[in-house]
């Protein structure tokens, strides 16, 4: 189900056309319904409304001069200029915990409680700040010395896993769609690169996931794993968060469409386990509507997916 392209063009602005071709539409045929935009489960709250009146206040900042986020970005401003720090190294840090110490202790005296002297404000801010280098250097050393190694795991025998992303190609205002059926030895039963004329944006999974279970119930598979790269999606289909109002319908019709399958599931993984799908949903700008491909592998994935078959052959 696609928007009516030649419509809204003749009969809105062109701000309106991309922000109406920018809604996903669900393949279910969804009832309308009112939604505030400024809020991702499209409900009233007197939170949006003030959030909504403060970025309208600080120039779309969202935030206030005492708010620690505030800080936060003074504090980088510092960190990001090393020459203004030679005369005296951590200078500005220190001036900052200090300031901060002075309006969390304000804070505390208009809330009732007692204040402190100006010695113990400056002694505990520095040594917080102190606390803060020392964790943050340890974990950023953790980080270079151990990095996550993200691999892709097989299904069960009898199972199919899917991965599903998808890519925006904002200058043509067009997404691209990637799907990779494996079963449980890594070999790839079918993929799928489609190009939808859609300028859907950041929740481009959602259209993707929806589209994957239509190639799989295409295709003829019962038992399926759906896997994709985005954490809000995945929450969202799996009952654990509220999914984005733009995605709604989306999320909807998929529940609906996986209870056709004999057993299913999701499953969340980072982009580096979810490669050859990401390279289908990049190459569908390369083609005419969509390209599938039955019993092989595709070229352009199959040094992506050959580590996982040797990772695989190699456990056994």
């Amino acid at each position: 189900m696609e928007w009516r392209a030649d419509l809204i063009c003749q009969n809105f602005m062109p701000q309106d056309v991309d922000a109406t071709l920018s809604i996903p539409l669900s393949a279910h045929r969804a009832r309308d319904k009112l939604i505030l935009a400024g809020t991702k489960n499209g409900k009233f709250s007197v939170r949006s409304a003030y959030k909504m009146a403060q970025e309208a206040t600080w120039g779309g900042k969202g935030a206030e001069p005492s708010d620690p986020t505030v800080l936060t970005g003074i504090w980088r401003c510092g960190l990001a200029h090393p020459e203004r720090k030679d005369h005296c190294p951590g200078l500005s840090e220190r001036i900052i915990a200090i300031c901060w110490g002075i309006w969390k202790n304000r804070n505390e005296v208009r809330h009732g409680d007692k204040g402190r002297a100006g010695r113990e404000i400056t002694r505990s801010s520095l040594s917080l700040l102190e606390e803060f280098q020392t964790v943050n250097e340890g974990l950023q050393a953790t980080r270079m010395n151990a990095p996550e190694v993200v691999k892709w795991l097989p299904p069960r025998p009898g199972c199919y896993k899917v991965n599903v992303d998808g890519a925006v190609f904002s200058k043509r205002k067009q997404v691209g769609i990637g799907v990779v059926i494996r079963d449980s030895l890594g070999e790839v039963v079918a993929a799928l690169s489609k190009k939808m004329a859609l300028p859907l944006g950041a929740l481009e999974t959602a259209k993707a996931l929806e589209e994957g279970i239509q190639f799989v119930s295409d295709v003829g598979v019962r038992d399926v794993i759906f896997e994709g790269d985005s954490m809000n999606i995945c929450n969202s289909v799996q009952g654990l968060s509220e999914p984005p109002s733009s995605v709604q319908n989306i999320i909807a019709g998929i529940l609906r469409r996986v209870q056709s399958f004999r057993t299913f599931k999701f499953t969340h993984t980072k982009r580096q386990g979810n490669v050859p799908a990401h390279l289908l949903a990049q190459h569908a700008a390369n083609v005419e509507v969509y390209s599938a491909w039955l019993e092989e592998c595709p070229s352009l994935i199959v040094h992506a997916c050959e580590p996982d078959v040797r990772t695989l052959l190699t456990s056994e």
